[in-house]
């Protein structure tokens, strides 16, 4: 039992101030295994991956590779691990619930937040949900002891958002709705017409796309492969212009869309060579119909339309240049962003909503001066949300 995972090797000055961000009560220590029933309840590290894959062979589920396992969960801060497995009578591990500890600034308070990644249960102990529920109350109760006080996660199915909800307290944060603009018509015309229609295509789709090269006038659009001190000043000045958000420092967009296995693209947008907004994209395929896709995941630029703007063009420039057939936004409702993408350029992809949810961990936070903030968390009119906050592609 200790305060926080002992790590193997030596933690960053910046990985020792991610701890400071933690707010326990006093004389609190992080349980990393009980039993409940006849399950045992343990605290997973990296040397259990073996068993976490065979685990989703047996659910038929996607293996994520050691690659991402160790990128996700223990390379960011091997001093903060929140990854908890279930195992039956017999030792087999049945069910795990991990989760990545995140930097998030709620009601101008610097704090740390779980969010839940893959849950994954054996097809054979899904029955009642008790596995389950067991390692979410695991979850919940190492949080608690943490000093974790608020939790969320992305791309939750209804049956998991009402389980959550009737036995955590576990609600809807938000619901984004995926806008689609076409890049491209070679798809259209290529299944009908053959290659004269692809070639028709490319006469007619430069004319469709003629805005993405005008930009706005005095923001100055360029794809970056790194992060600098400009990204911390950015951070420090447009932070509070939201109630609830992730970090979005140096640091954590270096993480999150640099380091990641998973390839992104970034971009900056720049006012008189001052840094005043970001965004992160992937492009890929899409399963269903094969069109080539880019998704804007993360959209950084304060509360200024005209700097959202260039970056959303600035995104379809490089989806063009990518070979895109469609660029992809999901934002939040109400948000600068969502205005920018309702316009006839743009309609409703056919794709499913995708269901945020939020829960308070801890039942701790009003005794150490969290309340509020918590309080805040829970709305999602309150956050600044992208998808790529959430899992996708890794």
């Amino acid at each position: 039992m200790s305060p926080v995972h002992e790590p193997s090797v030596a933690l960053t000055p910046a990985q020792r101030a991610d701890l400071a961000l933690l707010a326990p009560r006093q004389g609190n220590s992080v349980p990393t295994e009980r039993a409940d029933g006849e399950l045992t309840l343990k605290a997973l590290g990296l040397n259990d991956y073996e068993l976490v894959a065979e685990l989703h062979w047996d659910a038929e589920l996607p293996i994520l590779s050691r690659e991402l396992a160790e990128w996700r969960y223990f390379r960011r801060n091997p001093g903060l691990v929140l990854v908890s497995g279930a195992f039956d009578a017999g030792g087999r591990l049945i069910g795990i619930y991990p989760a990545t500890l995140r930097p998030a600034r709620a009601l101008g308070r610097d704090c740390l937040i779980s969010e839940a990644t893959h849950t994954v249960i054996h097809p054979d102990s899904r029955g009642g949900g008790r596995a389950y529920l067991a390692l979410m109350r695991f979850h919940f109760e190492r949080c608690d002891a943490m000093g974790v006080h608020f939790g969320y996660g992305g791309g939750a199915n209804e049956a998991a958002r009402k389980f959550g909800a009737w036995t955590m307290g576990i609600q809807t944060l938000l619901t984004l709705r995926t806008r689609e603009r076409r890049l491209s018509i070679k798809m259209a015309l290529g299944k009908h017409m053959g290659g004269v229609g692809r070639g028709l295509a490319g006469m007619f789709d430069p004319l469709s796309r003629g805005d993405l090269r005008s930009g706005e006038k005095g923001v100055e659009v360029t794809r970056v492969s790194d992060t600098d001190a400009d990204f911390d000043d950015l951070w420090m000045r447009k932070r509070d212009d939201f109630v609830v958000l992730l970090r979005r420092d140096a640091r954590e967009v270096r993480w999150r869309w640099l380091d990641c296995p998973v390839a992104a693209t970034l971009i900056t947008a720049r006012r008189d060579g001052r840094l005043e907004g970001y965004a992160a994209m992937r492009h890929h395929e899409d399963n269903t119909s094969h069109a080539q896709i880019t998704t804007v995941l993360d959209l950084f630029g304060g509360r200024d339309p005209k700097i959202v703007s260039a970056l959303l063009r600035g995104a379809g420039w490089q989806a063009v240049a990518a070979g895109s057939d469609f660029l992809h936004v999901a934002p939040q409702a109400g948000g600068v962003a969502a205005g920018l993408v309702s316009g006839r350029r743009w309609r409703d992809a056919r794709k499913h909503p995708e269901i945020v949810i939020v829960g308070a961990t801890s039942r701790s936070a009003a005794e150490v001066g969290m309340k509020d903030a918590v309080e805040a968390a829970l709305e999602g009119r309150n956050w600044h949300y992208c998808q790529g906050d959430s899992d996708f592609g890794d």
